[in-house]
């Protein structure tokens, strides 16, 4: 059995940005998997850094051929296609100086048409064959004199021709390099909202800001070279699939588990759909030892004693995206089962720390599973309220600048959140609601 290269980090301190990061590790990590599945028992496929990164030019390629046309146009993707081709598309439109903008497929076309006039994007990349009446909304609903273009993305095949099995000798073509830098306030990344208040809004992401998050604890808690985690059920669109599917990888070297893709030559199957079933199967099958979930698949496994058997053997369990049961955190943990919840938002970014690295936080108790730790790079300004809690609230700083600032006082972002202190241990907090 081979021994695999040590990783070579990505630099952060803005000499390597995200439009670089591929190229970045297509010279330093060539043969370290960025991506794992597994399409039959017994059988792991690896997407190198190298295809991966090749992936990428050849997006570049496809949308936006030699370079031509405006520097930093914005594109939609509303696309319904596997993981490895949809991260391959964000960080391809990004290296050819495109402005990608992710969007939900699952948002309403009165929402979508919102999003595009408020950012003036005239362009979509889709997978027709799923979103066909999504699409229709769409057409109908955009003013006349908002004209757009809708266009395929680019096949698994185009991209990934020797799928899982690509090397230097196989034939490709590198795109065109920038001969200008874009400026660190240029936005490289639209990410929307939620939209639990009204429509989703576009959230603007500039190379400072994306450059912030990756740097954070949430993505450099990764940089373990025996670390391996199973993100396959987050969809690729949200600020959760961006962080595990996108920064990770390629900011932190680190290699995440995903379903294995569907289509290879066209977009009419859909991708695998996530059950509590299937994540611990692929997980298994590509031998993660880390998983990120949303609350609701811990909840499932908490009565199945299988599935607990199955989370005591991982290194930890993360979870962001909404709370989880005391009842069903603390019983696990009586277990011994690793619970790290995540903190973050589009607005700012993912500002917990995951697996530690602070000395404190290395005596982390597992009872102590629900109570978080802030990244020193973030300066959080504590708001009294008349129960004994605080809101959190997010100062822009030289090592965190959030996406939006909403501060009256101050450059920064109230998030409304409220917290409690831990009763005894300094710098622990739990959100209350």
């Amino acid at each position: 059995m081979t021994t695999q290269p040590l990783p070579v980090y990505p630099p952060l301190d803005g000499t390597v940005l995200l439009s670089d990061l591929p190229d970045f590790n297509l010279q330093h990590n060539p043969t370290l998997p960025a991506f794992v599945y597994s399409s039959i028992p017994n059988s792991i496929t690896q997407i190198s850094f190298l295809e991966y990164a090749r992936a990428c030019h050849r997006v570049a390629h496809v949308v936006r051929p030699n370079r031509a046309g405006p520097e930093g146009e914005i594109v939609a993707l509303i696309a319904n296609t596997d993981t490895i081709l949809y991260q391959a598309l964000v960080a391809g439109m990004v290296r050819a100086g495109v402005v990608p903008f992710p969007i939900s497929p699952r948002n309403s076309p009165e929402a979508v048409v919102s999003m595009l006039q408020k950012i003036s994007c005239h362009r979509v990349l889709t997978t027709r064959a799923s979103l066909s009446p999504l699409l229709a909304g769409i057409t109908s609903l955009a003013p006349t004199d908002f004209p757009f273009s809708v266009e395929e993305i680019p096949t698994l095949a185009q991209c990934y021709p020797y799928l899982g099995r690509e090397t230097y000798n196989d034939t490709f073509v590198p795109y065109p390099v920038l001969q200008e830098p874009r400026g660190m306030d240029d936005v490289i990344l639209y990410i929307h909202s939620s939209g639990s208040t009204g429509f989703p809004k576009p959230i603007p992401q500039t190379n400072t800001t994306v450059l912030h998050w990756y740097s954070l604890e949430c993505i450099t808690d990764f940089r373990s070279p025996t670390l391996r985690t199973a993100v396959m059920h987050l969809p690729p669109f949200h600020t959760m699939g961006i962080l595990t599917q996108l920064y990770i990888p390629l900011a932190s070297v680190s290699s995440i588990s995903v379903y294995p893709p569907t289509s290879f030559t066209d977009h009419t199957k859909a991708p695998v759909l996530p059950t509590s079933d299937n994540i611990i199967e692929h997980s298994k099958n590509t031998r993660a030892n880390a998983a990120i979930v949303v609350p609701t698949f811990i909840e499932i496994w908490s009565s199945q004693p299988e599935s607990v058997e199955w989370l005591k053997t991982l290194q930890f369990i993360a979870f962001g995206g909404g709370p989880l049961s005391l009842k069903v955190g603390d019983a696990l943990a009586r277990t011994g089962i690793d619970i790290r919840p995540i903190y973050g938002g589009t607005e700012f970014g993912p500002t917990t720390t995951i697996i530690g690295g602070i000395t404190e936080e290395k005596a982390r108790k597992l009872e102590d599973w629900s109570w978080m730790r802030f990244s020193n790079r973030v300066k959080v300004r504590w708001i009294p309220q008349k129960d004994g809690n605080f809101e959190c609230q997010f100062l822009s700083t030289k090592t965190h600048q959030v996406s939006v600032e909403n501060l009256s006082d101050c450059k920064g972002y109230a998030t409304s959140d409220i917290w409690e202190p831990h009763p005894t241990r300094e710098g622990l907090w739990r959100i209350t609601g």
